[in-house]
């Protein structure tokens, strides 16, 4: 059952608060530092112990049963925190399969997310996206974090429909990717065609996976946004120049008040979304249109953000750059504005 209005504040303060004190930047430049591949495991293994994951379960399985709108809160909260695992495609991966009956048949795969372990997909998922042959070996491009026991969800083709291939991270070949983002790691990796735990083979199950996975994403990017200009607000009105705040030139008030109206609109149309899957009313133009909103907005908004912030703003020891790096990248994974901008067109022309 998803949460009441005044629960999903409540988990958005128990999750939000656990970030704060167990997520901070501290921790976040001591794991930049770290040259082993991946993400903090540590702080993941607590995650999980909070039930992050589990909510995206179905009661009936053990879960909290929470619709997009609850999981948008948590995602939006590691988003605020640059937290590097990848909590949106897990919680993406464990609602979808949950919702095609694959851990019903699969209970190996559901005790795996029980345990701790993370869901991962290709980040150039797309309804343009040709699926390969499961026979064949298959290269999932653009993974993040595929770690040893991970659960891979990947769209393939089989007997003429696009199906969801659905693996093991154990022993298969992945090759590391250089990306702006810092605190994740993503990699392209090869599926053999043994290698397949098994298939979703409901073409919805596609769809869906995509839409919840942009829904998610526009909520991280609009909590990467919503630091972003924290961050700034609160220098303007600290850095002095001429004997006053730098908040109160004209030119900085502006540059504030266009920031500020950006991400009110990245909230609105990620809450959108966010509304439109659990209703399952106008999915695809509002999942299209939270992408374009919020994959432009984040990367506006945290460019002026350096803007305003001047050199201290470029340097590696302010946290800021961190967060243009995430917010640059969310912008082009899952499909660019601009790509989402045709399918919203085609989308409300009635061409899909």
């Amino acid at each position: 059952m998803t949460m009441t209005a005044e629960e999903r504040g409540d988990f958005r303060a128990l999750f939000g608060d656990f970030l704060a004190r167990q997520a901070g930047e501290d921790r976040l430049r001591r794991y930049l530092e770290t040259p082993a591949p991946g993400f903090d495991q540590e702080l993941w293994a607590d995650v999980t112990k909070l039930g992050v994951v589990l909510a995206a379960l179905p009661e009936d399985l053990g879960g909290g049963g929470a619709g997009v709108q609850d999981l948008a809160v948590a995602v939006e909260e590691a988003g605020r925190a640059l937290h590097g695992a990848p909590l949106a495609t897990t919680l993406t991966a464990a609602r979808v399969l949950a919702r095609y009956g694959f851990l019903d048949e699969h209970p190996q795969v559901l005790a795996a997310l029980e345990a701790g372990a993370v869901a991962t997909f290709p980040q150039d998922l797309g309804p343009g996206l040709a699926a390969a042959d499961p026979a064949d070996e298959v290269l999932a491009h653009l993974v993040p974090d595929p770690m040893p026991g991970a659960i891979l969800v990947v769209p393939v083709r089989q007997a003429g429909d696009t199906a969801l291939g659905i693996a093991i991270c154990e022993g298969l070949r992945a090759r590391t990717l250089s990306t702006m983002d810092l605190t994740r790691s993503f990699c392209d990796v090869t599926v053999p065609p043994g290698a397949w735990a098994g298939f979703v083979t409901d073409p919805g199950a596609v769809a869906e996976l995509f839409h919840t996975a942009v829904a998610l994403q526009a909520a991280e990017s609009l909590g990467t946004a919503t630091t972003a200009f924290r961050l700034t607000l609160d220098y303007a009105k600290q850095r002095h120049q001429f004997d006053r705040a730098i908040g109160g030139f004209q030119a900085i008030k502006h540059r504030l008040a266009d920031m500020y109206i950006e991400l009110q609109c990245a909230e609105v149309a990620a809450a959108a979304a966010a509304e439109a899957l659990d209703s399952g009313i106008d999915v695809a133009a509002s999942v299209h249109t939270a992408k374009s909103v919020t994959g432009r907005a984040a990367a506006w908004i945290t460019s002026q953000a350096q803007q305003v912030h001047g050199g201290i703003g470029f340097t590696w020891e302010h946290v800021l750059h961190l967060y243009l790096r995430r917010a640059k990248v969310n912008e082009l994974l899952l499909g660019s504005p601009a790509a989402h901008e045709v399918q919203l067109v085609a989308a409300l022309s009635g061409n899909r």
